[in-house]
């Protein structure tokens, strides 16, 4: 998102939806809404280890069934991401804090 937003684009088109004419904005947006979605990972953290679907369920509340797979698709991303920053580790099919 951030290499995104350093292409100084008047415009952007996604996958779906209207284009966006305020790049630097959504940008901006999105990336406030990843870091939130990451505190909220160490913050479930923060008690033990836990699986994808119980960080989920700590995160990801009044979600609808139907997309609890998409969630644990960005829980996953998430702890990936954190993981490559030495932030959480992977212990089988759970994670903790590093």
């Amino acid at each position: 998102l951030e290499r995104l937003g350093s292409l100084g684009a008047a415009t952007m088109y996604a996958g779906h939806g209207d284009p966006i004419t305020d790049p630097e904005s959504r940008l901006r947006a999105l990336i406030d809404h990843r870091q939130r979605r990451e505190t909220e990972l160490m913050d479930a953290l923060a008690d033990g280890p836990r699986t994808v679907e119980e960080l989920r369920k700590a995160t990801y509340t009044m979600l609808p069934e139907p997309r609890e797979g998409l969630a644990d698709q960005q829980v996953l991303s998430g702890l990936h991401k954190l993981r490559d920053e030495g932030r959480v580790r992977a212990d089988g099919d759970r994670w903790a804090r590093a």
